[in-house]
């Protein structure tokens, strides 16, 4: 018997659908903004990426600490869920006018500062509101079930949401691009991106009302008003553990390590798991992230594609992603998370593979083997799900029974994260070669998504291989919390 209600958990995995519908167009389409319609230089719109990812980076562990330690609202609302709120008004307030062009802009005339100046304000406050939603998002998992399958569940559902919501952003901007006169990207593309943030931000209030209405969480004054309640009784637990044990004996059990070991959010930074899972969740971040904003570039850089495929492609990315997210509870059942992380890193280095060797030469796309992008996006797509989901649940399994810290633990993770893609897009953007679409770009787009992302697949694999040694085969390890100098 399950400990959560159908819905608390339909409730809970549309929690985070505004962020992932904003999130969509920030990674899919904001250098595509900001270079191709705009005409920004390369480098800029780096920047301004740079500066959203640091303003993320720093918010998510302020955000992290504080939500552990207050909410904003007091004694009226959860602590988790009042952040919740705070960040859902943020990002409703900022997201439209990042999309939006600059009053009296005049692409290759209006100098470049004028659009950092303008826009950098909204960027900050976005970024500060997606950070609030997205910790205090995660950090009510621990909360809501103390056992590993139905947290692994939640964060699949929790996938299962952002892969929607990219389908819908892309579906949405393939209709508008479809109806555009014409075949490449231009300054009369504004109003499609601009429409888009617009219809993203409509949708994704009416689901952050969803997930306060439904998901429960304690306050001071006892448990809010809801028509759906998280059944904690012992002997459920119970059951659900030993059900789990049965199933899927070599996955490291949560509710094994369920007593609070970890008082203060300081403590975390003595634990040797702390710091391999942080690892291992920025480089899976990294492998989505990269393939995410370079694959627009890779498309209509590399292989000459109508612009209508940046729409059309990651769509069936996120569909496969869509069906993977629902397989990962079944797999799991089988073997753990470990094995399906690797499983997902060779999906996409197999795919990059492929998709290196579609782009030979650069700009002149074999039309016999155009539907060969299909497989590609097939392959990335369930790749990265797998990597996603399992690099999440590696987080929840480290933080175990200490929920009073776990917003910190998220925060942390996410702060190296938006730190590594941010510094990464710069250092690319940088490196490119030209401003215009030759074929010098097209090679090296091609480069960064095949080499480059294909590299940090490599690297994370290692990086879980040693995970699954050291604190999930070993059975005096087996609660990660080890203390560095024990």
């Amino acid at each position: 018997m399950s400990t959560i209600s159908p819905q608390v958990k339909a409730g809970y995995s549309v929690g985070h659908v505004l962020n992932d519908l904003c999130a969509t167009m920030w990674f899919s389409y904001l250098l595509v903004y900001f270079h191709q319609i705009l005409k920004l230089d390369a480098a800029m719109a780096g920047y301004l990426l740079l500066i959203g990812q640091l303003t993320d980076g720093l918010a998510t562990p302020f955000v992290g600490i504080e939500s552990d330690r207050v909410g904003l609202l007091g004694r009226l609302y959860g602590r988790r869920k009042s952040w919740h709120l705070f960040g859902t008004v943020c990002v409703v307030l900022s997201f439209i006018f990042i999309f939006t062009p600059v009053p009296k802009f005049i692409p290759e005339v209006t100098p470049d500062w004028v659009a950092l100046v303008y826009y950098t304000p909204f960027i900050v406050i976005f970024q500060i509101g997606w950070a609030s939603t997205q910790v205090s998002h995660l950090s009510v998992i621990p909360n809501l079930t103390p056992i590993e399958r139905e947290r692994t569940q939640l964060n699949s559902f929790r996938y299962g949401g952002t892969v929607l919501s990219s389908i819908a952003v892309y579906g949405i901007a393939f209709a508008f691009l479809q109806s555009s006169d014409s075949t490449s990207l231009g300054w009369e593309d504004r109003h499609i991106f601009n429409r888009l943030a617009i219809i993203v931000i409509c949708v994704g209030s009416a689901f952050s009302f969803l997930f306060h209405f439904f998901v429960p969480e304690e306050t001071e004054l006892g448990p809010l008003g809801s028509i759906a309640n998280v059944n904690y009784e012992d002997e459920d637990i119970e059951e659900n553990q030993a059900d789990h044990r049965i199933e899927n004996e070599g996955t490291p059990l949560l509710t094994e390590n369920n007593e609070e070991s970890i008082k203060k959010w300081t403590e975390w930074f003595q634990l040797s798991n702390f710091y391999l899972t942080g690892l291992i969740y920025m480089s899976s971040r990294l492998i989505v992230n990269m393939s995410q904003v370079y694959m627009p570039f890779y498309l209509t850089d590399s292989l000459g594609a109508p612009k209508t495929m940046i729409a059309i492609v990651p769509l069936i990315v996120f569909i496969s992603g869509f069906f993977m997210s629902l397989s990962i509870p079944i797999l799991n059942k089988y073997i753990n998370n470990n094995a399906i992380y690797l499983i997902g890193t060779v999906l996409c280095i197999s795919g990059f593979i492929w998709a290196r060797d579609l782009a030979m030469p650069i700009g002149s796309l074999d039309p016999s083997r155009k539907y060969e992008i299909i497989g590609i996006a097939i392959m990335n797509g369930i790749g990265c799900a797998a990597i996603l989901i399992s690099s999440l649940s590696f987080t929840a399994f480290l933080i175990g029974g200490n929920t009073s810290t776990s917003a910190f633990v998220y925060g942390a993770m996410s702060l190296t994260d938006k730190i590594a893609n941010g510094i990464a897009v710069v250092i690319i953007q940088n490196e490119d070669p030209c401003a215009c679409d030759c074929e010098d770009c097209g090679k090296f787009f091609r480069e960064v998504l095949t080499i480059g992302v294909s590299a940090i697949c490599a690297f994370a694999s290692i990086a879980v291989v040693a995970h699954y040694f050291l604190y999930v085969r070993q059975p005096r390890q087996q609660t990660g919390y080890e203390r560095i100098d024990d």
